[in-house]
């Protein structure tokens, strides 16, 4: 009897449980916390939640890892076996099942962003009217103008990188063309390149990166499949150039202003040396279009700073004091209220400071000391946004500024800076 009792002892051992062993599967409403316990694909974990035997499975909100296997060795590494903070969004348009779409954050960096920008995922954007993924757009085009992840030459289509056929010639193509034949260029922005180049061809692909609503995004989708044919190019401007601090009448009528506009830059001097073109914009009496700016580049000049400059509509007194301005001079600017808008408009007083000051910063030339000196919010974050942005091209447009303004979610001080930030 006893060897019959432990041999179904045994027997009981060896059976496979009545009750399950794993946690049940719940779905998450707001946000939770836990350890991630599984990798199931590049884009979706399971998740142990902490207090309670469940677990969630969790979609990362907004991306898409599209079989990346890239997306799923970094999930590994950087998410198995840690702790995750999870907040659920319920706005993406996509069925998910058993699955809630998250934010996951381990160590306080987002992986869906984090993932986004190293080009590992793509945007997903049926989730575009989600607060939480403010910017995701804007991330995905950095990755796609860095060209890393999915976003490697390589790892594209062909037809994603120049069409099949002849690229197209920017400096006779017409509003339909522009439109149809380039990627994101709306009818807007196809009428605003014809009204631009006017008269005045394109002298390279480069140069239509300062048509208004041309962005850098834009810019680097169709790059390759544009082209500028030397054969369109008609030298309606005369090919002289001058120096804007130095040009006389005749140099700067030569160049291709007209006279009055000449004697209005002559005019708006005084101490001050201009440092870029740019600086010109406010000279009352130029008023130059965007058709004749892009005429003018290349024909108007200016010495270029031999270091970092100050922005003294925008500088501080302890700012001038750094740079050897005198109490009188500090205060003869302080004075002026950020109202030098133009050469004249600077105190005599400050002559010898002139090769240390602007009126306005080019943010395609300003090193990162020049552009937090803007303001004391003017973060090193920000600064360096902007670099690494004009790295490859220059950035084209103000609202192409305001677009990195705002990924670093500071839109509200572009609007304090604007008026003394220039892109030429």
């Amino acid at each position: 009897m006893k060897t019959r009792a432990i041999v179904f002892c045994i027997i009981l051992l060896l059976l496979p449980p009545l009750i399950p062993t794993s946690a049940a599967t719940v779905q998450l409403t707001y946000s939770g916390q836990g350890r991630v316990v599984e990798v199931l694909d590049g884009d979706a974990l399971r998740v142990k939640l902490a207090g309670t035997p469940s677990d969630v499975l969790v979609r990362l909100a907004a991306v898409d890892a599209v079989s990346n296997d890239g997306a799923i060795a970094y999930l590994t590494q950087q998410a198995l076996g840690r702790d995750a903070v999870l907040f659920a969004d319920h706005s993406g348009a996509k069925p998910l099942g058993r699955f809630t779409a998250c934010y996951v954050y381990v160590n306080g960096v987002c992986l869906n962003r984090d993932m986004l920008q190293k080009g590992l995922v793509k945007w997903d954007s049926s989730y575009r009217n989600s607060a939480q993924n403010s910017g995701y757009s804007l991330d995905e085009m950095y990755a796609q103008t860095a060209g890393v992840g999915l976003w490697q030459p390589a790892a594209l289509p062909y037809s994603s990188i120049a069409v099949s056929g002849a690229a197209l010639d920017i400096n006779s193509a017409s509003v339909y063309q522009l439109q149809t034949r380039l990627t994101g260029v709306s009818y807007a922005l196809a009428q605003a390149i014809v009204s631009y180049r006017g008269a005045n061809y394109f002298d390279s692909v480069g140069e239509i990166k300062f048509v208004p609503g041309m962005t850098k995004a834009i810019y680097d989708l169709n790059r390759y499949n544009m082209k500028v044919a030397w054969t369109t190019i008609v030298p309606a401007i005369p090919a002289a150039t001058a120096d804007i601090n130095t040009g006389t009448l005749a140099d700067l009528t030569a160049a291709g202003l007209t006279q009055s506009q000449a004697q209005a830059l002559i005019a708006s001097r005084g101490v001050y040396t201009y440092k870029y073109i740019g600086e010109l914009r406010n000279v009352s009496g130029l008023a130059l279009t965007d058709s004749q700016w892009n005429a003018l580049a290349d024909n108007l000049t200016a010495t270029a700073a031999s270091g970092p400059l100050l922005n003294i509509n925008r500088a501080a007194a302890a700012q001038m004091q750094a740079i050897g301005m005198t109490p009188l001079q500090i205060q003869d600017a302080l004075l002026q209220g950020q109202r030098m808008k133009s050469g004249g408009d600077v105190p005599a007083s400050l002559a010898s400071m002139v090769p240390y000051i602007s009126l306005y910063t080019n943010v395609n030339t300003a090193a990162a000391s020049e552009l937090a000196g803007l303001s004391p919010d003017f973060s090193g974050g920000l600064a360096g946004a902007i670099i690494a942005y004009r790295a490859d091209q220059p950035i084209g447009s103000m609202e192409e500024l305001r677009q990195i303004f705002i990924s670093q979610g500071q839109e509200s001080l572009f609007y304090t800076l604007q008026q003394w930030l220039v892109v030429r």
